[in-house]
């Protein structure tokens, strides 16, 4: 694995939502701005086939080898998988991914939520 920066390396401190804990950001690749349309929906565990399929839309405020940071209306449970289409800017190209939420942040106007989710593949 190549080494990463200093910067990088540095531990973020973000705050959980649920009950206040505090986790620590183990990102290892750079982010950059970057403003797509995200709309997603939830995949349900094959153990509960009935549980419901949560939908929801947003926009990415940055992009990662890793994944990618959404600022949207609704919150999800960390660990939840989604089946994702990214909308490339000015143009009609989606691209279909699997995504793994791995944290949320209530923002301060506490309607809207910026979730990290990892790319699965």
């Amino acid at each position: 694995m190549p080494e990463v920066s200093e910067s990088f390396a540095t531990s973020v401190q973000l705050f959980s939502l649920f009950e206040g804990v505090e986790i620590e950001e183990k990102r290892h690749s750079q982010r950059v701005p970057c403003s797509m349309a995200l709309r997603a929906s939830t995949l349900s565990r094959v153990a509960v086939l009935a549980e419901p399929s949560v939908s929801l839309q947003g926009v990415t405020e940055n992009v990662g080898n890793g994944g990618v940071c959404i600022v949207t209306d609704r919150p999800l449970p960390v660990n939840s998988v989604l089946r994702c289409e990214l909308t490339v800017s000015d143009t009609h190209t989606e691209i279909p991914t699997l995504m793994q939420v791995r944290w949320l942040q209530r923002l301060e106007d506490k309607s809207s939520y910026k979730l990290g989710l990892q790319f699965l593949f």
